[in-house]
């Protein structure tokens, strides 16, 4: 009898102490020999991949890679032969998810000439897989589509086809070069828009099946819009009138009302994953509301958590990577909300100031802002429990959008910059760190800059002596 006693005590303690030890493991903690000590991980990746990771100068293992590690300041490297060594001192905090994501960048960087045309202007699509340019004098005029290889742009194995002329587009279009270029995200479809001064034309072009005739948006819904945008997919648009937002669907030709509004209190209307948010007022205009807008362009109305006052919400930006919006609010606070939370979600305050969200980055956890001229980051970190917080840090003291242009790398780990004063384009990590010039010369025109698709170089605009433009690469992977 008291065998069976003492063996049932042994097994009562053993899954007592299995049970304990899985509960701290669960909520961050490591048995590091006699002590319990909080851990987080650090889950990094990189561009290439199979680069060596090295911990406090020790090699560990490579990239991509989750590691556990007690809570503390770590000094990572990353190294991969003929590429430049990433470095940094990263604090892993208890229980926090740190995502690092790692450009390494050859030790020599190579440019190359890609068109012999003298281009005029050039649009990128937004994920860098295909780059229309225009050209305006024989015997190529017209527009031009080419694909960026995901190697190298080749003209060889992907040439360039023309696939409209220029006279489909307005003539002071195509005298003052006026004019941007928008793609659908399938890449399918663009608008090209030619501003006039007193309004703004909107042709839609299948680049697809280049025998569709051209749609005058203008002509089709017979008046002139402020802004038209791809809503849903390549058939649908977002029309942008006075006092309004509709949709148009360019097969039924049919224009639907999504929202009314008046200048005392216009409509926001910001992407949220596959769908779309619209903060309005009521009828009586007494009340601020959130919905959500889906494909069939219903609005299913959205009940903000206790925390938050939905009456008063000033802005509210969202991202199509990730259910986190930031709110901004009437009594000068910005604030990030997890909408798949709701109604037990969290609200953390940014700051205790107004702020305009520049973008997002492609994986919905880092966004850019600007408060008080002053450039800056914010990092989302997850917390085990699904928690999170946010760290922010400054890129550009002085910053104007007629100086610089900024956009995201694809693993949401770098930001380019572009320098229209000094004429320079440079990498920097998100959270300021890192900095690499990629180019500089006075020969590199304004905003015309993209990553290829899979970031294996970069393609801008530069002009010779003679005043000619082409389109060149700078080779970022070996």
């Amino acid at each position: 009898m008291k065998r069976y006693i003492g063996i049932t005590i042994f097994i009562t303690l053993f899954i007592s102490t299995v049970s304990i030890i899985a509960i701290l493991t669960a909520r961050g903690y490591n048995f590091a020999g006699t002590e319990i000590k909080e851990s987080g991980i650090l889950n990094i990746t990189s561009n290439p991949n199979t680069s060596e990771i090295y911990i406090n100068n020790e090699k560990k293992t490579t990239t991509p890679n989750k590691i556990e590690l007690i809570s503390g300041e770590y000094e990572i490297k990353v190294v991969k032969d003929g590429y430049s060594d990433w470095k940094k001192k990263i604090l892993i905090e208890p229980t926090i998810v740190t995502d690092i994501a790692v450009t390494l960048f050859p030790e020599e960087l190579k440019l190359e000439q890609l068109t012999f045309t003298n281009i005029d202007n050039a649009f990128f699509s937004e994920n860098g897989s295909y780059v229309i340019y225009t050209i305006h004098t024989e015997p190529n005029k017209g527009i031009w589509l080419a694909k960026l290889e995901k190697s190298i742009f080749e003209l060889s194995s992907s040439p360039a086809a023309k696939i409209t002329n220029l006279d489909i587009l307005p003539e002071y279009c195509i005298e003052n070069s006026n004019m941007n270029i928008i793609f659908s995200s399938s890449n399918n479809k663009v608008i090209i828009s030619c501003n006039s001064g007193s309004n703004i034309s909107y042709t839609l072009l299948d680049i697809e099946n280049t025998n569709n005739k051209p749609i005058n948006i203008n002509e089709e819904i017979n008046f002139n819009p402020q802004k038209i945008d791809f809503s849903f997919n390549d058939d649908n648009l977002f029309i942008y009138g006075d006092n309004f937002i509709g949709n148009f669907n360019t097969n039924s030709k049919e224009l639907n009302l999504i929202s009314l509004f008046n200048q005392e209190n216009p409509v926001f209307l910001t992407p949220f994953k596959d769908t779309y948010l619209i903060l309005e007022k009521s009828y009586d205009g007494e009340s601020n509301l959130l919905y959500q807008l889906d494909s069939n362009l219903k609005k299913n109305l959205i009940n903000i958590s206790d925390k938050l006052v939905t009456n008063s919400i000033k802005k509210i930006y969202g991202s199509k990577y990730n259910t986190f919006v930031v709110i901004t609010t009437d009594n000068n606070t910005s604030s990030i909300i997890n909408l798949e939370q709701i109604p037990s979600n969290d609200i953390y305050l940014v700051t205790e100031s107004l702020i305009d969200i520049l973008s997002w980055s492609n994986d919905g956890k880092a966004f850019l802002y600007t408060e008080d001229n002053i450039l800056k980051s914010a990092i989302i970190k997850t917390e085990y429990n699904v928690q999170f917080k946010v760290e922010t840090y400054t890129l550009i003291e002085n910053y104007s959008i007629e100086s610089f242009d900024i956009s995201w790398t694809k693993n949401s780990g770098q930001i380019i910059i572009y320098d229209f004063i000094n004429k320079t384009i440079y990498i920097t990590d998100k959270d300021s760190s890192n900095h690499r010039i990629l180019y500089s010369n006075e020969a590199i025109l304004p905003l015309s800059y993209k990553l290829s698709e899979n970031e294996t170089f970069l393609v801008l605009i530069l002009k010779d002596d003679k005043d000619y433009s082409n389109l060149y690469s700078l080779k970022l992977k070996i």
